[in-house]
């Protein structure tokens, strides 16, 4: 009876063994792997034969074959196996070690992509909402403050990072604190100024703290990392109307007469001499360098402006820009150097002012449009870091035309700024949100406006 018992477990054994390596191999099987399965079955049942002890011989074993099991067992269809068995893959098979199922692997993968993507969307969220902030589009110019330190008119402002530079007739050129609404320095000449620069935003050391003004028959320049006098350029036959401080910073242009002179900040050496008038007393009143490093501008009272290589600094002039109907008082490049503002000024009756706008990325320039400003003297022009604002300053000895005027990228009116005196000077913040106005008073002669 026992016998009979072992016998018919071992017959389960072989069933259960044999049903298992069918699904595992479920799918078209060519000859060969069946002959190769069916020979792997029976030297499984003849090991558990003789495991098990019975009395049937290897031979009797060998006689039970796939066909005889399944006579003895309840047929079972592949659909059935399938459902009843766990899909395994054939990777799955052949690896001894556990692996991660492909719904897992999806599943696993559907929750990092799900957060990837939540965490992308709230960084990007975050920089939208961040632009938005910082361009929330057209905003209102509100004067917020004078600043009151110098006591006689301002002839010049510039921003050296995030202070204020002034310079003034007093003889003094004073660094402000504008949220303070105070002066932390003053920096003494023997005479008036004229004209101030400051090394551009992004400058490298040790150009970006420089800072120069014209006084009298020099140029001085102070870094205001000490605060101590750094050059004292000169002396020169006329008195210096304007400075500029290259791209880069190493390199100072002062306006003096009718020529330019080129300063070298690395050893305080000249380097050359740019005659914007050859002959009369005509004087160059403004200079600026294109932020890429290309050029040099020069306006003066000979109604032209003049360009020049910036690299070279060759005497041969690279263009002439004319047809400006008065002086040439103000230059400015746009920040991506493909656009030159030049403000003029000119007298008669009735006295006009406009200010012309050269397109740079044309060989020669061209001349792209005029803006009718009024009848002041535009006496200083300038751009937003971004160039999305053009901001001219007037000066009207009359007292009617005395404001800094904004237009916007299409050369449309944004606001006129009204202040108490002439404006000799502007100049925006690194935010462009910040414009400074010097004007032509011995009191409250720094206004501040923010735009709000």
């Amino acid at each position: 009876m026992i016998k009979k018992l072992v016998f018919l477990f071992t017959l389960c054994a072989i069933a259960a063994i044999w049903f298992l390596s069918s699904a595992c191999e479920m799918g078209p099987k060519n000859e060969t792997a069946q002959e190769t399965n069916s020979e792997t079955n029976q030297e499984i049942a003849k090991e558990v034969i003789l495991e098990a002890g019975s009395e049937t011989t290897p031979e009797t074993a060998a006689e039970i074959t796939p066909e005889t099991t399944a006579e003895t067992t309840p047929e079972t269809t592949p659909e059935q196996v399938a459902e009843t068995t766990p899909e395994t893959t054939p990777e799955q098979v052949a690896e001894t070690t556990p692996e991660t199922t492909t719904e897992q692997v999806a599943e696993t993968t559907a929750e990092q992509v799900a957060e990837t993507t939540a965490e992308q969307v709230a960084e990007t969220t975050a920089e939208q909402a961040a632009e938005t902030t910082a361009d929330a589009g057209p905003c209102i110019w509100q004067q917020t403050k004078t600043l009151n330190g110098h006591t006689a008119t301002v002839r010049g402002v510039a921003f050296s990072g995030t202070q204020l530079v002034s310079a003034s007739d007093d003889k003094t050129v004073k660094v402000w604190d504008i949220a303070a609404g105070s002066s932390s320095t003053s920096l003494t000449s023997t005479s008036t100024m004229d004209g101030l620069a400051a090394a551009p935003a992004g400058t490298s050391a040790p150009y970006n703290r420089y800072i120069a003004a014209g006084s009298d028959k020099f140029t001085k320049v102070w870094d205001l990392t000490n605060n101590g006098l750094k050059y004292n350029l000169g002396a020169l036959t006329s008195k210096v109307q304007t400075v500029a401080l290259s791209h880069n910073g190493q390199f100072l242009a002062s306006g003096t007469g009718g020529s330019i002179y080129i300063y070298d900040l690395s050893n305080g050496s000249r380097k050359e001499i740019l005659d914007h008038v050859i002959v009369g007393p005509l004087i160059v009143q403004s200079v600026s360098f294109s932020p890429d490093g290309k050029f040099l501008a020069s306006g003066a009272w000979d109604k032209k402006v003049i360009l020049w290589n910036a690299q070279t600094f060759s005497r041969t002039a690279l263009d002439t820009l004319s047809g400006h109907k008065g002086y040439a008082l103000s230059v400015a490049f746009r920040p991506d150097s493909k656009m030159l503002a030049v403000s003029t000024w000119a007298e008669g009756t009735p006295l006009s002012s406009e200010i012309k706008l050269w397109d740079l990325s044309t060989t020669p320039a061209t001349l792209k449009t005029t803006l009718a400003v009024g009848k002041g003297n535009l006496r200083s022009v300038t751009y937003t870091p971004d160039g999305s604002i053009l901001a001219v300053g007037s000066n009207d000895t009359s007292g009617q035309d005395n404001y800094v005027r904004l237009f916007d990228a299409n050369n449309t009116v944004i606001t006129t700024l009204p202040t108490t005196a002439g404006v000799n000077s502007i100049a925006f913040d690194s935010t462009g949100r910040i414009l400074v106005a010097g004007i032509s008073d011995t009191k409250d002669n720094l206004v501040v406006w923010e735009c709000k």
